[in-house]
């Protein structure tokens, strides 16, 4: 019990220093005190001052950028990319023009991690990401020429290509999780399909992407229109006394199945009963990550196991008939044979 309890608080650990809402801050910090063992506690205090203020000018601008159309929104999300990793690479900079014993050590290190962190959390595609990762190519075109200058160009280039292998195999990786991101969502779209039928709807959520697929078809079948954030802040649409079970279909806990029934008032005024059947995945330390899930409406439902158990019934009666025409047959061939024998 004491190593499922020691498990337990790892694992929220974890999730809280590489997945919670402050995991950026605790990264910046990791790297500001890195540079601090170089450079100096002011310079990687200024360093890490600018880099907050940037970061809240980013989230500033992204309703913003987010409203341009499609093609204005990618070159402006790539922009801001490029200028987010321009002032991340200060950091490695610093430190290695800083003249210190330990400086281009750290800064070969820090630029690593910088780019596995870059690459791993990344929204966008293979090459938007390779563009908005150039600014560390520049630094470490730089750190090649410094050290062929200081007669150190193999162990340069040596630590530069060991750099290059730890951001492709990030970037390998998490073009993989995006893609079976993807897949899920086909399956929903598929789904969707096969289900033509109006009283039915395959949808699902990404937690970490904050994304609602299948979502125009859920928005027919309870007759309002949902996404992402009022799905979980409207509980689904579900009727005030119905809310509390929606809210904990979606509660943090172990990965399980899931199978509720509430009211929609739907935004015509028309109430409907619908009935979930899901799978709630979860992290480790219990966070949701995915919830897969059917929708049906209960009324057909209800329709549709009345008329299953019309038809075992059927089929029954008719079992019973064949069995009491084979226990005739034989009796009716036995007095044939009496006949003829007489």
């Amino acid at each position: 019990m004491q190593h499922l309890l020691n498990q337990s608080a790892i694992e929220r650990v974890a999730a809280e220093m590489f997945a919670g809402p402050r995991a950026r801050v605790y990264f910046l910090t990791f790297v500001a005190l890195a540079l601090s063992a170089a450079a100096g506690l002011a310079l990687a205090s200024v360093w890490l001052g600018l880099t907050l203020l940037a970061e809240e000018i980013r989230r500033a601008l992204g309703p913003q950028v987010q409203s341009l159309p499609r093609r204005e929104r990618e070159t402006a999300t790539l922009a801001l990319a490029i200028v987010e990793s321009a002032i991340m690479t200060a950091a490695p900079a610093i430190a290695w023009y800083a003249r210190a014993d330990l400086g281009p050590p750290l800064a070969i290190a820090m630029l690593c991690v910088l780019l596995a962190h870059a690459a791993q959390n990344s929204n966008l595609g293979r090459r938007a990401t390779l563009a908005a990762c150039s600014p560390y190519a520049v630094l470490g075109l730089l750190f090649m020429l410094e050290g062929a200058a200081m007669d150190a160009l193999w162990p340069a280039a040596l630590a530069m290509a060991g750099a290059g292998y730890v951001f492709a195999a990030a970037l390998h990786h998490a073009h993989q999780a995006k893609h079976q991101r993807m897949l899920d969502g086909e399956w929903v779209r598929q789904m969707n399909m096969a289900q033509a039928e109006p009283g039915a709807a395959a949808w699902e959520i990404d937690f970490a992407n904050r994304r609602l697929s299948g979502a125009e078809k859920l928005a027919g079948l309870i007759g309002r229109a949902i996404d992402f954030d009022n799905a979980l802040a409207l509980d689904l649409h579900a009727a005030p006394r119905d809310r509390t079970l929606v809210r904990a279909m979606f509660a943090p806990g172990p990965s399980r199945n899931v199978a509720i029934e509430h009211d929609v008032a739907g935004a015509d005024g028309i109430a409907r009963r619908v009935r979930h059947r899901g799978f709630l995945r979860t992290a480790p330390d219990g966070a949701p990550l995915r919830f897969t899930c059917t929708t049906r409406l209960a009324a057909d439902e209800a329709l549709f196991g009345a008329l299953l158990a019309e038809a075992e019934r059927v089929l029954a009666e008719q079992a019973r008939a064949l069995s009491d025409l084979r226990g005739v047959a034989p009796a009716a061939k036995a007095t044939d044979f009496k006949f003829a024998s007489v």
